[in-house]
C-alpha cells in the first residue's frame, strides 16, 4: 500500500470512529465499509469490522457481499453459533453460489466437520471459475482427516493449473 492510500485509510477509520462515538450515522460507499472491516479485521479487532459491516448492511441492504464477509469474520473468530445463523440467513435469501459454499465449507472445517466441509469444497468445483484454491483447501481437509494421498492429489492439481 503506498504512503497516501495509507493516510486515506488512517482518515477515513477515524471518520467512522468519529461517527460511532457521536452516534451519527455518516454515509460511506461500498468500497469504504469493506476498507473499513479490512481495516479492523487486519488490526484483530473483529468486533469493530463486523460493526463497519453491519452499519454497511444498513446502508447497503441488497449488497450480499457485506453478510458474507461478517460470516468469514465471525467464523475466522470462532463466533460459530452467529456464523451459523448469518449463513443460514443468507442461504434464504440467497441463491446458492460459490461464497456461500466456501463460507459454509469454512465454517464446517473450523468446527472440526471435515467430511462436511469437503462436500461444500465440491459444490463450490462445480461452479467455480479457478479450481487451485478449492482444490487446496480440500488438500487442507483430507490431510485434516489423514487422508494423505488425497491431499497430495489435491495439491498436485493444483500445482499443476
Amino acid at each position: 500500500m503506498e504512503d497516501e492510500e495509507f493516510f486515506d485509510l488512517l482518515e477515513l477509520v477515524d471518520r467512522f470512529n468519529k461517527s460511532l462515538k457521536h452516534q451519527k450515522s455518516k454515509y460511506f460507499d461500498i468500497d469504504q465499509f469493506e476498507a473499513i472491516a479490512d481495516y479492523y479485521t487486519e488490526l484483530g479487532t473483529p468486533e469493530k469490522a463486523i460493526r463497519a459491516i453491519n452499519m454497511g448492511l444498513e446502508q447497503h441492504p441488497y449488497h450480499t457481499h457485506f453478510a458474507l464477509r461478517k460470516v468469514n469474520i465471525l467464523t475466522a473468530s470462532n463466533q460459530v453459533k452467529e456464523a451459523t445463523a448469518e449463513i443460514e440467513k443468507l442461504e434464504q435469501s440467497a441463491p446458492l453460489s460459490y461464497d456461500l459454499f466456501m463460507a459454509r465449507a469454512a465454517l464446517q472445517s473450523k468446527i472440526g466437520k471435515h467430511h462436511q466441509a469437503i462436500q461444500y469444497y465440491r459444490k463450490a468445483l462445480g461452479v467455480c471459475e479457478f479450481p487451485e484454491e478449492v482444490w487446496c483447501l480440500l488438500a487442507m481437509e483430507y490431510q485434516m482427516l489423514g487422508h494423505f494421498e488425497l491431499a497430495i492429489k489435491y495439491h498436485k492439481m493444483a500445482l499443476e493449473e
